[in-house]
Order: C-alpha cells, then sequence, then structure tokens
C-alpha cells in the first residue's frame, strides 16, 4: 500500500484535525483571557501541543493526497518534463515535512519537560 492510498483512506480525518486545531487555539485564547494563571499552566501547554500536531498531520495528509501519479503521464516531452518537476518539489516537500516533525517534536519534548 503507498502513501497516496493511505492518505486516500485517512482523508476523513482532515476536517476533524482542522477543528481539533481551531479548538485548541480557541481554547488557549479563553484560558489566557479568562482563567486563571494555574489553569494557563495545567491546560495552554497541552492544547497548543495538540494543535500543533493536529496541524502537521493535517498538512501531512493534504500533501499525501496530491502527490504525482506516474500512471497519469503521457507520452509528451513537456509532459514528462512536468511530472518530474512535480515529482522533485514533492520530494523537497517531503524534506521539509519531515524537518518539520522533527522540530515539533524537539520543540514538544522542550516543553513537556518544562510543563511535568
Amino acid at each position: 500500500m503507498t502513501l497516496r492510498q493511505v492518505a486516500n483512506k485517512l482523508l476523513f480525518l482532515k476536517p476533524l484535525l482542522n477543528f481539533s486545531v481551531l479548538l485548541c487555539f480557541c481554547a488557549v485564547i479563553y484560558l489566557f483571557l479568562f482563567s486563571s494563571i494555574t489553569l494557563q499552566d495545567k491546560y495552554a501547554l497541552p492544547s497548543l501541543l495538540l494543535a500543533l500536531w493536529s496541524l502537521l498531520f493535517s498538512a501531512l495528509l493534504g500533501l499525501s493526497v496530491n502527490a504525482p501519479n506516474e500512471k497519469v503521464v503521457s507520452k509528451g516531452w513537456f509532459s514528462k518534463l512536468r511530472y518530474k518537476l512535480a515529482k522533485s518539489l514533492f520530494a523537497l516537500s517531503i524534506i521539509i515535512f519531515i524537518l518539520l516533525t522533527f522540530a515539533v517534536l524537539y520543540i514538544t519534548l522542550r516543553l513537556l519537560s518544562v510543563w511535568l
């Protein structure tokens, strides 16, 4: 099973992930405006981390669904050039996504060490 097929099967999660991001950011804003410092210390950081991971997973789903498909490429030279360009941009975006994942993992571990 390829990454594209897995992403197509998990695409129904994208609206739920986007709603989770929105809900977490609203929770953080509510905590900072209307709650005490102890509640902010307890719930703001996990809400931000959940929003960040949900946003990252939503981006992965959106990126994987739009992966270039080799079966669609026609015989012309311009079409092959366009496919190679799309494939190289997709590879670059996957590399950027992997770097973002490591950065978010690092941030998560650093913030959880502060929170715990």
